[in-house]
Formats: C-alpha cells, sequence, structure tokens
C-alpha cells in the first residue's frame, strides 16, 4: 500500500480528478467507498484510473504471499462496471488456491481495500467483484456456490435472535500443534483477535437493553482458561468454543473444503452463519477491525454485505447511518470518516453461508493509528455499538435513516412568574431523556437572562414539549425573547440549533 498514495497524487496531476489522501489528524478523510459514479467521468479519465489501480494492484499481488495452489506468476487487471458501480478486479488462474477458504479470502480482501483507498472520494464504489480469468471462483470450486438466496427479515417478535460475532481468536494449527491468533500482529497495540470481543459486549450489551433482544453468542466470554491451549477461553476462536457446545453436530464448527494443516482457520469462519442457522437467528452481526497492510493510511468505517440480497444491504445502509450518527456525536470524533453505503462483495464466507440478513462491520482500521487510537477509547467503542444496535432496531422497526433535527419552533406565550410550554416539531429517533438547551440571542435591557438546560416531556414520536417560567416580582410590561434551541439526547447525540421567540406577558387584570 506504500505506492498507493503515489499512484492518487499521479492520478490528481494527469486527469481533473482528485483523489483521496490520507490527511493530518483533524482533517476530513473521505469514507472508504464515496465519490462519484464512474459513469460520470470521461472513458479516457477511466481508463487512466483503470490503468492505475491494476499497476498498484499487480504491485500488491507480487509482494503477496503464494497459497498452496497457487502460481507464482499472477497477472491483474482492474475496471470500472459503470451500470453496477462495481470494481471489478480479474485475476489470472494461476491466482486460484487449493482450497477456496479464509487465507484465500484473506488475500481479496486485501486488494479490495487498497483499490477502495485509492478511489475513495473520487469515484464510488457499490460492488467489489472478484473474477479469475474472467470466470466467478465457482467455476473453479463448483462446491462451494449457494444457490441464489434472497434472506427475508421475519416479523418483528417480542425478542428477536440476533448473533453477535466478535472476529477472530486462537485456532489449533495441525502440522505446528500450536495455538495462532488469525490476527498475530498488533498494529498500534490492537489485536483484532481481542479487541472485537469488546466491542462485541458493548454491542450486546445495547442489543438486550434497547432492542429487547435474545442473543447468539459464538465466542466465550468467560476468563476460566482453555486447558488445550492455556490462553483464557475469551481469546478463543468460535469454532474452538462452538465445539463444546455442539459436540455431536460437527456440521456447525468442522465445515470447509480446506483439509489442510490450517483448516480450523476456514472452520471458524463457517462456524459463526452455520451456527447462526442453527439456532435460526434473526440477524447476524460480523464485528471487526480492518487492514490496511501497506502504509497503513486507509481510515474509517466501513460495512460489507453479500451482493445482491436486498435486505442484508437495507440491514448495512441503517446500521452505517446510525454509527455515523452515534460515532459522530462523541466528543473527539465529529470527523470519523463512515462510510456513506454499505459495499457488496461475493466472497466473505460468514455473510454468503447465512440464511439471514448478515452483515460484516469494519468498525475501524487498526492498521492506523488514528483508528486504532479510536478502537481503544471506550468511549469510541459504545458510541460506535450503539451506532450498530440503532441501525438494526431502526432496519427491524422499517423506519428510515432519519437525522434528528428540530423542524419548528411555534412562538410562545405566557403569563410571567407562571410556566407555560415551548412546543418542538422534530425528526428522527432521539434516545430517552431529551433535553433543551437554550442560548439566549436577545433579552430586554430590563430582564436578566440566562442560558438553560431544560428536561422535555414528549408528547409524540415528532413532537416535544419544555417549559419557560419568567420571574419578576415589578416588571409590568410584556417581554419578547429569542433564543436559539438545541436538542440533546441521551446518547449526546445534537441537532443543529434553531431560533426562536417566546414573550412574556402580564396577566390581565
Amino acid at each position: 500500500m506504500a505506492s498507493a498514495c503515489i499512484v492518487a497524487a499521479t492520478l490528481a496531476v494527469q486527469s481533473p480528478l482528485v483523489a483521496a489522501q490520507a490527511k493530518p489528524d483533524g482533517q476530513v478523510v473521505a469514507p472508504l467507498g464515496s465519490g462519484k459514479a464512474a459513469a460520470t467521468f470521461a472513458s479516457k479519465d477511466r481508463l487512466k484510473i483503470e490503468a492505475m489501480l491494476t499497476d498498484e494492484l499487480q504491485r500488491v499481488v507480487d509482494r503477496q504471499k503464494r497459497l498452496e495452489g497457487q502460481g507464482k506468476i499472477v497477472r491483474v487487471k482492474a475496471s470500472l462496471d459503470i451500470t453496477s458501480k462495481a470494481l471489478v478486479i480479474d485475476l489470472s488462474r494461476a491466482y486460484v488456491p487449493k482450497f477456496n477458504g479464509g487465507r484465500f479470502e484473506d488475500q481479496q480482501h486485501e486488494l479490495a481495500m487498497v483499490a477502495m483507498s485509492i478511489l475513495s472520494g473520487t469515484i464510488a464504489v457499490d460492488e467489489v467483484r472478484f473474477l479469475f480469468d474472467g470466470k466467478s471462483i465457482y467455476k473453479y470450486f463448483p462446491q462451494d456456490e449457494i444457490a441464489p438466496r434472497q434472506p427475508k427479515a421475519t416479523a418483528v417478535e417480542p425478542a428477536d435472535l440476533v448473533v453477535v460475532s466478535a472476529a477472530h481468536g486462537y485456532y489449533l494449527h495441525y502440522k505446528n500443534n500450536t495455538w495462532e491468533l488469525q490476527r498475530p500482529t498488533a498494529p498500534h497495540g490492537v489485536y483484532e483477535d481481542f479487541i472485537t470481543q469488546y466491542l462485541a459486549q458493548h454491542l450486546e450489551g445495547y442489543l438486550g437493553a434497547r432492542s429487547a433482544a435474545n442473543l447468539g453468542i459464538p465466542r466465550s466470554h468467560l476468563s476460566t482458561t482453555h486447558a488445550p491451549s492455556g490462553h483464557p477461553w475469551w481469546k478463543m476462536s468460535a469454532r474452538t468454543y462452538l465445539e463444546t457446545q455442539f459436540p455431536d453436530n460437527p456440521s456447525i464448527w468442522s465445515t470447509s473444503g480446506n483439509q489442510g494443516d490450517d483448516r480450523q482457520y476456514d472452520q471458524d469462519i463457517n462456524a459463526r452463519p452455520k451456527f447462526a442457522n442453527h439456532i435460526n437467528a434473526t440477524a447476524l452481526l460480523n464485528i471487526h477491525t480492518n487492514a490496511d497492510e501497506g502504509a497503513g493510511t486507509a481510515r474509517g468505517t466501513i460495512v460489507a454485505y453479500h451482493a445482491g440480497r436486498e435486505t442484508s444491504r437495507a440491514l448495512g445502509s441503517s446500521v452505517l447511518c446510525y454509527m455515523a450518527e452515534q460515532i459522530h456525536a462523541v466528543p473527539g470524533y465529529a470527523s470519523f470518516p463512515v462510510a456513506a453505503a454499505p459495499t457488496g462483495f461475493t466472497n466473505k464466507g460468514e455473510n454468503e453461508l447465512a440464511h439471514m440478513p448478515a452483515i460484516i462491520v469494519e468498525t475501524a482500521f487498526h492498521t492506523n493509528a488514528t483508528d486504532a487510537a479510536a478502537l481503544q477509547d471506550t468511549n469510541f467503542q459504545k458510541g460506535a455499538m450503539r451506532g450498530v444496535e440503532k441501525g438494526y432496531r431502526m432496519w427491524r422497526q422499517g423506519k428510515p435513516c432519519t437525522a434528528q433535527a428540530i423542524a419548528s419552533i411555534p412562538a410562545a406565550t405566557g403569563n410571567i412568574n407562571t410556566a407555560f410550554p415551548v412546543t418542538v416539531n422534530f425528526q428522527g429517533y432521539p434516545q430517552l431523556p431529551v433535553k433543551a438547551e437554550t442560548k439566549v440571542v436577545s433579552c430586554p435591557a430590563t430582564w436578566n437572562c440566562s442560558n438553560m438546560v431544560k428536561s422535555t416531556t414528549m408528547l409524540s414520536q415528532t413532537q416535544l414539549q419544555y417549559q419557560i417560567l419568567c420571574t419578576s416580582p415589578n416588571q409590568v410590561a410584556d417581554a419578547s425573547f429569542t433564543v436559539d434551541t438545541t436538542l440533546v439526547d441521551a446518547d449526546g447525540v445534537r441537532t443543529q440549533p434553531v431560533r426562536n421567540t417566546y414573550t412574556c406577558k402580564w396577566p390581565a387584570t
């Protein structure tokens, strides 16, 4: 990825395009997947972009460690499908390994992240599609192809059953007879295998408290020791834990085409959706952190879904919407990059094997110093997972992505020394209780005015009130006041201020 920024910079010089670059802290970074439709660019510019992407991806492929069955010489070609807004990465037959498993998925993910980082802020990418000599991977592994399915959200029940799957964990490598991490490096002090457990536990708490959901947990949270490895249970993979929970059902935890020494790596990926299928879950939420294996400049949150599954796409859209709302409400993260739309993939086992709506939440890049610091910040962790929960809840209730905002505040009038209501019409789905902050704009010269924080009373799903009290023992004239009112919900989500007036009248005698 070290040369990705060079490619993007060259793009800006050679054409009227400006590719997103990594920005210093405090500056806006374009979320991955964002930009204009490729169809809006001239054909010659698209060809330049495709050539630059191809060159950069070729460099990445050339340095990737080969899997069993892969050839040394692999050619790659990147193209932009202007109809589907897809990035197509076509690799030669030599890239196809002996096993179509997790390691192969990791290789493809690295290529996708490199390409999306280069295009970020310039060309929108709704889907990343991999081909191999122009063919789907299923032409080489027909046994892995799954009949097209369109998972449907079931009717909202008193309590849904949601699987929260924290990525990775220790697995047994048979050749070495050692227990190994799936993500063994810790850039900036963050092990993905471990940090996802912290994120997942926050999410589980919010789902239980706010969505009243029952939970399916494929990884243990216990701190007791897993005797064979010597590691605490909470650090173990889902495959390892599910074997103890379903010892007579190996189809959940021991299924993969890979029968090599690292087969538990693939079995762990498959075990998560297979567990969700077994318990007939409402949804599968896979919690990950992301990686840019090159320069570490890629940043932000993305969500992946299985391309073509509309219910999963809708779930992913809702989750991203409310992750942006919640993360940006956390002090210090107002400009944290969150993708505007989910990205479709067809090579993510956690999503592909699920019989229910399923998404992968790539919370932030543990390979980027700024993102890694966020991942270790409890306030960020909670904000991000509040967003996942709220996105899930709003999706289940059929509610659209709606920013919290004040629609209007009619002028209010009441008597001096008697409390009277100010009505606020609003949109969005705030977490109760909601406070109203008022900042004085104008105040009559004979009055003393101050900014206030007021409790509110909900009148309906779109209307609330707060009370005003004008106190004066000696004022006899009517007085009008102007304030800017902001609503702040229990999660700290703030509306933009709206100016409103109220008048205090001396009661008639």
